[in-house]
């Protein structure tokens, strides 16, 4: 009931609010034709104004030539007037005639500002009739939200058209923030998946400036110490940026654990040589010279960086295949995006006509809330709401029902009470379906 008293102490004002957005509904699509009008009348002026520019140079063109004709004419041409008296005619009605459309086409181009002027005025005082149906909106919705209440999945009873659709727009609400909270983990995904491919290439990298070194040096021979240090330097690092791929990629498959899982990348680690190295035989020990130590030390090198390439060649197809699936991913997410906001905005509108039907038949009699149970009684004092419509049947055309707003018909007859309602069919809201992480 309080609903219903609510509706009937807002009559007056929601009146207000409602012939203001019925008197400036057509603005918007008025706005759109407006700016698409005044677009055209500039493409026009520019085309005049290109058109101008040529004509004034043909202007300038046909006076230089009158003036020069006439002058050659004068000094060149003795004894034959007649035929200068022709030419000059001629060169000079081309002047004119130059001049003639240029001044056409300059009264053209003032004419076409002063209409662009006028639209521009036209649509600013559209572009306000627009901002006031804005705010008329707006105030309609802060409006139906104090009376009525916020969405919420737990029907109130009293009027069940709002409460169904109330419902809904909830859940579309619900299923938007969801769909947004899965495109930000699969973007974090995608990142880490990124950062675990980038190390690869970076590991790969290193080990391409070990092989360089050994197609350009050979293996190392005694005195080369310097390259075999260069050569383990190069591969501690790729060594280093492997483990970051592993890393990366493991904190990808933790955050989604459909991500196939990556081979480890164990990268090949040199010996340190030192001075001698002593090997235990029996009894016996055996000295190996530090020079042997690392010519043993490059020949293995050389074999375990290309298996090490191959691995990293076959890592790198791994993360990139999950990389185009989670990006596939993520496009399908945002396509479901777009369509659970526009199912939010068409329940929004829904809701919004719903409860002006609702308002408009409470203020004219024609419908009663549905009594609502506190305890084992039922509430009915509705005293206050009777006086209440008593005074607001004003706002209606007739005393006996409200006219349609489309025919002009009283509608009574045509509305069921609120008990009565049958909820249409359920909204197709949820647009979240399961993704196959191996689609590309």
């Amino acid at each position: 009931m309080a609903t219903a008293y609510g509706i009937i102490s807002n009559a007056e004002y929601h009146a207000q609010l409602v012939e203001v957005l019925d008197s400036l509904e057509s603005a918007p699509k008025a706005l759109i034709e407006q700016n698409l009008y005044i677009e055209e009348l500039q493409r026009r002026l520019k085309r005049v104004k290109d058109k101008i520019d040529d004509m004034k140079e043909n202007t300038r063109e046909k006076k230089d030539l009158r003036t020069s004709m006439v002058k050659k004419m004068a000094c060149r041409v003795a004894g034959k007037k007649e035929e200068l008296k022709t030419r000059v005619k001629k060169e000079e009605r081309e002047y004119e005639k130059a001049l003639e459309d240029e001044m056409q086409e300059r009264e053209r181009q003032e004419i076409l500002k002063e209409v662009i002027e006028e639209a521009t005025r036209a649509r600013d005082n559209l572009e306000a009739q627009v901002e006031a149906l804005l705010q008329a909106q707006n105030n309609v919705s802060a409006l139906y939200s104090r009376v009525f209440g916020r969405a919420r999945l737990k029907p109130r009873g009293e009027f069940p058209r709002n409460d169904y659709v109330e419902m809904h727009l909830r859940a579309a609400e619900e299923n938007l923030v969801s769909v947004k909270e899965q495109i930000s983990s699969n973007e974090g995904i995608l990142k880490l998946l990124e950062e675990a491919d980038n190390s690869i290439m970076l590991s790969l990298k290193y080990l391409e400036e070990c092989s360089e070194q050994y197609a350009t040096w050979g293996v190392p021979k005694e005195g080369d110490a310097g390259v075999l240090a260069q050569i383990g330097r190069e591969l501690k690092s790729a060594a280093k940026a492997a483990l970051q791929a592993e890393l990366s990629f493991d904190g990808a498959r933790r955050a989604e654990p459909l991500i196939q899982p990556l081979q480890p990348l164990v990268m090949y680690q040199p010996g340190t040589p030192c001075d001698t190295t002593t090997t235990e035989s029996s009894s016996t020990s055996q000295k190996i010279s530090p020079l042997a130590f690392r010519k043993s030390d490059a020949y293995a090198s050389k074999a375990a960086i290309k298996n090490n390439k191959n691995d990293l060649f076959m890592a790198q197809k791994t993360v990139g295949f999950e990389i185009r699936s989670m990006g596939s991913r993520i496009r399908l997410l945002k396509v479901d995006l777009s369509k659970a906001e526009n199912v939010i905005r068409e329940t929004e509108i829904e809701l919004t006509r719903v409860r002006r039907e609702i308002w408009d038949e409470v203020v004219c009699g024609r419908a009663s809330p549905v009594p609502l149970n506190v305890g084992n009684e039922s509430y009915s004092d509705t005293s206050s709401l009777e006086t209440a419509t008593i005074t607001s049947k004003d706002n209606c055309k007739t005393m006996d029902g409200c006219l349609d707003a489309g025919t002009g018909e009283s509608s009574s007859s045509l509305i069921r009470p609120e008990s009565e309602f049958v909820p249409p069919p359920p909204y197709n809201y949820n647009f979240q379906a399961e993704r196959n992480p191996a689609a590309t």
